[in-house]
């Protein structure tokens, strides 16, 4: 009788032991914000206050979609002026092809793919355009950080804000899905 008490408290102990280590495991990662919801779910309630529902984040990518078009095409048509609008002087030759090219295919890309993701909901699409454009929020701060040039407050703040919409939406689709 006294084993099978000993053995007894002893399968209690574990199972509590157990139960503990997976609150624990659960809490540590919600804390942070490992599971991936906690994030969302604040977001979604600020937003939700705020009235702002899938529609609109679909036509806030939208706006940015066509914007990124608009420089798209402008860098085709008046590269001049779209040089100038990003702080630049329009070089020659094979310069001139890089900015057109590189600079212009940049936002033709990225445009589409905000705009493929606001329409079909697809996050896929958004997270690559996400990815795009914050890669570009980076090099930038590491051109202010490694090679002196001017810290583009505007310009990263416009891109961080659109990678972070692209972000959100795409996580919003998904949990709609």
């Amino acid at each position: 009788m006294g084993l099978q008490r000993a053995v007894g408290d002893a399968e209690s102990a574990l199972v509590d032991k157990a139960c503990d280590m997976s609150f624990l495991e659960r809490r540590s990662k919600s804390k942070a914000g490992l599971d991936g919801s906690r994030w969302h779910q604040s977001i979604s309630s600020a937003l939700s206050i705020m009235g702002v529902g899938i529609m609109w984040l679909r036509v806030i990518l939208g706006i940015f979609g066509v914007m990124f078009l608009f420089n798209a095409v402008n860098f085709l048509l008046s590269p001049v002026d779209a040089a100038i609008g990003l702080g630049m002087e329009l070089l020659d030759d094979m310069g001139r092809s890089s900015q057109v090219g590189d600079i212009g295919g940049f936002f033709l890309g990225s445009g589409a793919m905000l705009l493929l993701g606001a329409y079909q909901k697809n996050s896929a699409w958004l997270r690559a355009a996400a990815v795009m454009v914050g890669a570009v929020a980076v090099m930038r701060i590491l051109a202010w950080g490694i090679q002196d040039a001017t810290f583009a407050t505007v310009f990263i703040g416009i891109e961080i804000l659109i990678a972070g919409v692209a972000l959100y939406a795409a996580s919003s689709f998904d949990a709609e899905a």
